[in-house]
């Protein structure tokens, strides 16, 4: 028979359709497809078969591609390598594709569908961020880890499914998004509590999706550290409650909560970590345990309002905290806040 003497069958890209005989024997043989980008001006360029990867840049800042098929040849796709292709509406990446490396579509902000390779094991931090007009993804199950911001400010996002084997997710990857985020049911590493998403055993609270008009939220008792970027741009929140239970807070974790007025920080905390407080142009006043021993880079950088700091501890206990650059509320020459001591 003839279809034993082929190995396997290259075709480009403009082949849309096959006929009956060549569907009859396609799954016989290795099947190789260019790929194509589609420009603004409606011309195609043909990515032929063979290409292995996209390398890091490669169409940084092209603002004439709408379309991308890549062919099935690719296995990687580099750092930034469609970092601000703005016309980009659509991209189908192949199975052939493992590696898609961070920022690759920061920016994007017209891009709407996107067909993922279900061979990846990871979304790196930042792939995704500023995909604004993103409207679905499907993370496949190969995928273990979601990095930092992956899908930061993708607000067009209607839903989200973390599949069975992701294990690893840093930080938040979901900040700017307001999305109905659900978990396989086979996934034992996360849980999702009132459409937050938390550690399996509730003592990490990951992802906080801010609900319409919700201008308070309690942490639940029983959470000891609090992600990253938690509440970031989160400015319709007035009121946060940390219970006693939080031994950690991560860096810009109310980053840009321009309503937060007052907040209090549980005994146990030992720092107040890089622009944590940052842009909370409304916090009048904050109540800091004696545990902290540091307040780091641009922690209350940019708190014009901030008046008044409630400390645990002694003026002594004050005088040892280690203060980095960029809280002048808290060690400028002028305009500081004023500090009471031994507040419980």
């Amino acid at each position: 028979m003839i279809y034993d003497k082929i190995n396997h069958i290259d075709y480009a890209a403009e082949v849309k359709e096959m006929t009956p005989m060549f569907n009859e024997f396609k799954n016989m043989v290795n099947v190789h497809k260019d790929g194509w980008i589609i420009y603004k001006d409606g011309h195609e360029e043909t990515l032929k078969y063979g290409m292995t990867e996209i390398k890091e840049k490669e169409y940084y800042d092209n603002k004439n591609i709408v379309s991308i098929v890549l062919p099935d040849s690719v296995k990687s796709i580099g750092n930034s390598a469609f970092w601000w292709c703005t016309e980009l509406e659509s991209v189908i990446i192949p199975d052939s594709v493992t590696d898609i490396r961070g920022w690759a579509f920061n920016g994007c902000s017209k891009l709407k569908n996107i067909t993922m390779s279900s061979k990846i094991t990871y979304i790196d931090g930042w792939t995704f961020n500023g995909c604004r007009s993103l409207e679905s993804i499907t993370i496949p199950n190969s995928v273990t880890y979601i990095g930092e911001n992956a899908f930061n400010g993708c607000r067009a996002l209607q839903s989200i499914t973390i599949p069975d084997n992701v294990t690893k997710i840093y930080d938040n990857p979901f900040v700017g998004c307001n999305l109905n985020l659900q978990i396989s049911s086979q996934n034992k590493y996360f849980k999702v509590v009132d459409n937050n998403l938390y550690s399996a055993d509730g003592k990490t609270l990951i992802s906080y999706m801010p609900k319409e008009n919700e201008t308070e939220f309690d942490v639940p008792e029983g959470v000891t550290a609090i992600a990253n970027n938690i509440f970031k741009d989160c400015g319709k929140l007035e009121k946060i409650t940390i219970p006693g239970s939080v031994r950690a807070i991560g860096c810009d974790a109310f980053w840009w909560c321009t309503n937060l007025k007052s907040i209090a920080i549980p005994e146990g905390v030992k720092s107040i970590g890089n622009g944590t407080f940052c842009h909370c142009s409304s916090l009048t006043e904050i109540r800091i345990p004696k545990s902290v021993a540091a307040i780091e880079f641009m922690a209350f950088h940019n708190c014009e309002t901030l008046s008044d700091v409630y400390y645990g501890g002694s003026k002594s206990d004050w005088n040892k905290i280690k203060i980095e650059k960029n809280n002048k509320k808290l060690k400028g020459l002028f305009g500081r806040a004023k500090i009471h001591y031994n507040c419980k």
